[in-house]
């Protein structure tokens, strides 16, 4: 097998880390570019033995987080509701996609204050850990 092939210990902690968090096996894939998606699951099922992925999130979740992902890219940071407006797309489910992905694929980058409220501000990305 070619040595640029195996798994390393460190590649084996990420596909444990992305594992649990349930996100669907295509954007665990993504995040290894040199493998397929078979090649991932594979991996993840067979050699490190890992419960089958939970299937809890609805099905427009993905297409949702594609779309609110572009708007970010495009866009800059927004608030739910500017993403809502932008997509067209109901602020509750705006809100639903944001915390399933907090963390693994977007994260806050700080608050808008407005007359009675203090909307979280989001953002593509997840926190840098500082370096000691």
């Amino acid at each position: 097998m070619p040595k640029s092939l195996l798994w390393s210990p460190a590649d084996n902690r990420k596909l444990i880390h992305y594992w649990r968090t349930g996100m669907p096996i295509s954007y665990i894939a993504q995040q290894f570019p040199d493998r397929t998606t078979n090649a991932v699951e594979q991996h993840g099922r067979k050699t490190l033995q890992l419960p089958p992925l939970k299937s809890h999130r609805k099905r427009a979740c993905p297409l949702a987080w594609s779309r609110i992902e572009g708007s970010l890219r495009d866009h800059g940071p927004q608030t739910s509701a500017e993403l809502a407006k932008r997509l067209h797309i109901a602020q509750r489910h705006v809100q639903e996609v944001l915390s399933l992905y907090q963390g693994i694929a977007c994260r806050v980058v700080g608050v808008r204050m407005q007359a009675r409220n203090r909307p979280l501000v989001w953002d593509i990305g997840v926190e840098e850990k500082e370096a000691a």
